[in-house]
């Protein structure tokens, strides 16, 4: 669950931005890194990208934290701290996690695959699928994705993350998501296409029309048209809120009460679904990012329109929002902040570099040093002809 209204000079990438099985042989440990055999990092690149690490785990006293760095043949694996606070498990590179709102890229990406597929318009109206949003006749299907609807976030609405965390289990229904968006005083932010308003209610309409188009669950159609094309065995949109054998713990700081860290490991998908309930894992999230920067699952029409970012996003050629990503300096991906869980995936097609991160707690406000504060630093040091000024 994220939130962020563009306002110029904005520092754009430390707002909240409402986030696994695999082949690497890394040691479980406090302090753990690795690289690939086929080629390493220069020891004074590994020594300040894990300084950027412990710098922000410190500064956030995040319980745990898993880095990944690929560029070209080099890679860099990096896991501290604990994936359970009440066993005292060590972070592993290996375990399943949450990833909140990189599920906006899944749930763009079958949309884009249905405009392939000549089953939906971008600019069609919001009216022509959906019923009971306000001024949906004058909302596209484009301002939905690239968030210029206009239309609030349920997320932010009052009393909604302390009903979430109080009662992680419970279960919400899209249209009850939806209507808390729509019918909040705040509601609309602007007009449509008029600004960049980050909005949770926008990705849950998304998910609706793909079920409403396809007449299948939206799980089904993330499994069947993303999971088995890429193999991602792991990778899942939930439909109980209980995570996988070998999962990452994920904790709930409120630093109003200073109450102990509130374990949200299981909660109900319904609660973020097409907006951030999508579980993976290190290598398959790798997998996925990649495919998402390359268009490979989309035609090169659709990868140039995922790629044209909503105008009020624009900074300098540095930053800009499209269709359910982010583009950061030329590396392409997205977010990802739920109760529990932070998270961050990018990848460079120009530079062939890969950057992967997660972490296994959230607060309200979001005071710790996020993902994306990580991603940018560590841009810095494996980009340094490329200005990252105030990105973080």
């Amino acid at each position: 669950m994220c939130k962020k209204t563009l306002q110029s000079g904005a520092k754009l990438l430390s707002v909240v931005v409402l986030s696994l099985l695999i082949f690497f042989t890394v040691t479980s440990c406090s302090n753990s890194d690795s690289s690939n055999q086929s080629g390493t990092f220069s020891q004074a690149q590994q020594e300040q990208m894990k300084s950027v690490v412990d710098t922000a785990v410190a500064e956030g006293n995040i319980p745990g934290i898993v880095v990944a760095v690929w560029q070209g043949d080099k890679e860099w694996i990096y896991s501290y701290g604990k994936s359970d606070i009440n066993t005292g498990a060590e972070m592993n590179p290996s375990l399943n996690f949450r990833i909140g709102s990189i599920t906006k890229s899944f749930t763009a990406t079958i949309i884009l695959q249905l405009v392939d597929e000549g089953k939906i318009g971008l600019d069609d109206p919001v009216s022509n699928y959906v019923s009971d949003i306000p001024n949906g006749e004058n909302i596209t299907i484009r301002e939905l994705l690239n968030m210029s609807s206009g239309l609030f976030g349920y997320s932010e609405t009052d009393g909604f993350i302390k009903s979430y965390t109080e009662d992680p289990l419970q279960e919400r229904t899209p249209q009850e998501l939806v209507a808390l968006g729509v019918n909040d005083p705040q509601n609309p932010v602007f007009e449509p296409g008029k600004g960049f308003n980050y909005s949770n209610t926008n990705y849950v309409i998304l998910g609706e029309i793909i079920e409403n188009i396809t007449g299948n669950k939206v799980e089904d159609e993330i499994r069947n048209r993303i999971a088995k094309p890429l193999k991602l065995n792991h990778t899942y949109l939930p439909e109980t809120p209980y995570m996988p054998a070998y999962s990452c713990s994920g904790y709930y700081y409120d630093p109003k009460t200073a109450a102990p860290l509130l374990d949200l490991t299981n909660q109900s998908p319904s609660l973020t679904w097409t907006a951030g309930g999508v579980i993976s894992n290190l290598s398959e999230t790798k997998t996925y990012i990649r495919a998402i920067g390359d268009g490979t699952l989309i035609s090169s029409e659709m990868q140039a329109e995922r790629l044209t970012f909503n105008p009020y996003t624009i900074v300098k050629d540095r930053y800009g929002y499209g269709l359910g990503v982010s583009w950061v300096n030329g590396y392409i991906g997205h977010n990802g902040s739920i109760p529990g869980y932070n998270s961050s995936a990018y990848y460079s097609p120009d530079s062939d570099t890969t950057v992967i991160i997660f972490a296994n707690e959230w607060k309200i406000p979001n005071l710790n040093l996020g993902t994306d504060t990580i991603f940018v630093r560590l841009g810095k040091i494996l980009s340094p002809n490329l200005d990252w000024n105030g990105l973080e």
